[in-house]
C-alpha cells in the first residue's frame, strides 16, 4: 500500500509540475508577445495572469497533502517574480504605447533600432526578438547579445519588404510619401486634354490605350473604367522593365479572369506566349466582379503565394481557386514541371486599407497594384482618394509613375 500511495505521489507530483510548466510557458509567451500586439490581447492577457494565480494556489494546496511544511496558500503568499513581471506588464501596457495598436516609424532603419534599443533597455530583449522573428527570421536565437548583433541586417530586410511586415506583424513601416496633386500637375493635365475630343486617345503603352472619356472616369467620385485600370497596371510593368532595381511585374488585363472562369487555361494559352511570367516576381489580376466591383488578385513568386484583396472586406476563395490552378497548368507549360506544393493562397482583405464609399474601388486595386509592386505597406485611406484620383490621371497621362 506504501509503494502504491509513493507512486501515485511521483505521478501527482509529475503530472502538476507539467501543469505548472506548461502554464509558466504560456505566461511568458503572453508577456513576451504583447509588444508586438500591445492593448489588443490586454483583456486576454490579463484573464490568463488570473487563472495563472489561481492555479499556483491551487497546485500549492495540493502539494500541501503530501508535504505539510509548504505554506498555506493565503493572501499573504509571496507572489512569485513571474507575477510581478507580468503585474508590471499590465500595468506598462496601460501607459500610452498600450493606446497604439499599431507602430509606425519612418522608412528608415535608425528610427527602427532606436526604437528598439529603447525597448531593450526598458524590457529586455523581448522586444528585440519580436521584429527579428516579423522579420522572417526563423532562427531561435536566444535572448541575448548575440541578437543585437544580428538586429540591423535583419531590421533591414523587414524594411526591404515593409509589406509582409506589416500582414504578418501588423507594423507598419510608412512608404514613400503620397505627393500632393499640385498647380504644375494640373496645368500639364489641362495643357494635354485641350482641344481633344471625348473618343481621342490620351494615353498608350502598346497594346492598350485610353480614350479621353475613358480618362474622365478619375474624375469626382465616378466607377474608373476598366480601360484606365488596365493601363495603369500596364504601366507599373512598364516601371519595373525600365528599372532593372524594381521588382520584377506582370499585369494580366481584366480580362483574363471572365475567360478563365468560362473556360479554363486553354482560353488564354496565347497570352503568355512571349513572356514567362515566373521569371516575374509579381503578377498582377485586376478582377471584375459582377460589372460592380473591383478587387486584385496578385502572385508572389518569391513567396509562393497567391494573395486576395477587396477594399469592401471580400475574401472570394473561388477566385483564389481558379487562379491557382491556372499558375499551376501555366507552370507546367512554361517550366516543364508542377508548380510546387508549398504554394498557398491566402485573402489579406481583413487588413488592408478600406473604401467608405461605393465609388473608389477601381482606384483602391490601382494603388493596391502600385504598393504592391515596391514591397511596400498599405499606408493610405480613403481620404487620400481625392489625390490619387487627380495624380494617376496625370501619371496616365505622362505615361510614367511618380514612385
Amino acid at each position: 500500500m506504501e509503494h502504491q500511495n509513493e507512486q501515485q505521489h511521483e505521478s501527482d507530483l509529475s503530472f502538476h509540475n507539467f501543469k505548472k510548466t506548461k502554464t509558466i510557458e504560456k505566461c511568458i509567451q503572453l508577456e513576451y508577445f504583447i509588444w508586438t500586439q500591445n492593448c489588443r490581447i490586454m483583456p486576454q492577457l490579463t484573464r490568463f495572469v488570473e487563472n495563472y494565480e489561481r492555479d499556483r494556489l491551487d497546485y500549492v494546496r495540493k502539494l500541501r497533502i503530501f508535504d505539510e511544511t509548504v505554506p498555506m496558500p493565503h493572501n499573504t503568499l509571496p507572489p512569485s517574480s513571474l507575477e510581478v513581471r507580468n503585474k508590471e506588464v499590465i500595468e506598462e501596457s496601460r501607459s500610452d504605447l498600450a493606446k497604439r495598436k499599431r507602430q509606425f516609424f519612418e522608412e528608415d532603419s535608425n528610427a527602427v533600432i532606436d526604437y528598439i534599443a529603447e525597448a531593450t533597455r526598458k524590457y529586455g530583449f523581448r522586444e528585440q526578438r519580436a521584429l527579428v522573428q516579423c522579420a522572417r527570421d526563423e532562427r531561435e536565437a536566444e535572448l541575448s547579445q548575440n541578437l543585437s548583433e544580428q538586429l540591423a541586417s535583419t531590421v533591414e530586410e523587414a524594411l526591404a519588404d515593409s509589406l509582409e511586415t506589416q500582414l504578418r506583424c501588423d507594423i507598419t513601416l510608412s512608404s514613400d510619401p503620397i505627393p500632393e496633386y499640385d498647380d504644375e500637375m494640373d496645368s500639364f493635365v489641362r495643357a494635354a486634354l485641350v482641344g481633344k475630343n471625348s473618343n481621342d486617345i490620351v494615353a498608350e503603352i502598346s497594346p492598350l490605350f485610353i480614350t479621353k472619356d475613358h480618362l474622365s472616369s478619375l474624375n469626382g467620385t465616378r466607377w474608373v473604367d476598366g480601360e484606365v485600370i488596365n493601363l495603369y497596371a500596364k504601366l507599373i510593368e512598364q516601371r519595373s522593365l525600365q528599372n532593372p532595381a524594381m521588382l520584377r511585374v506582370h499585369s494580366f488585363n481584366s480580362f483574363l479572369y471572365p475567360k478563365l472562369q468560362e473556360a479554363g487555361h486553354a482560353a488564354v494559352k496565347r497570352w503568355t506566349r512571349k513572356c514567362n511570367i515566373f521569371k516575374t516576381d509579381i503578377i498582377l489580376f485586376p478582377i471584375h466582379i459582377g460589372g460592380t466591383h473591383w478587387t486584385l488578385a496578385f502572385a508572389d513568386t518569391r513567396k509562393k503565394v497567391l494573395r486576395y484583396c477587396d477594399s469592401m472586406g471580400g475574401h472570394n476563395p473561388k477566385c483564389l481557386s481558379i487562379l491557382l490552378e491556372y499558375l499551376k497548368t501555366e507552370h507546367e507549360v512554361k517550366q516543364n514541371c508542377p508548380l510546387g506544393d508549398d504554394w498557398k493562397t491566402e485573402s489579406i482583405s481583413g487588413k488592408v486599407p478600406q473604401q467608405k464609399n461605393t465609388n473608389d474601388c477601381g482606384v483602391f486595386v490601382m494603388t493596391f497594384s502600385e504598393y504592391v509592386s515596391r514591397d511596400a505597406a498599405f499606408d493610405f485611406s480613403q481620404d487620400d482618394m481625392p489625390n490619387l484620383r487627380k495624380l494617376i490621371k496625370f501619371e496616365l497621362l505622362q505615361e510614367k509613375l511618380l514612385r
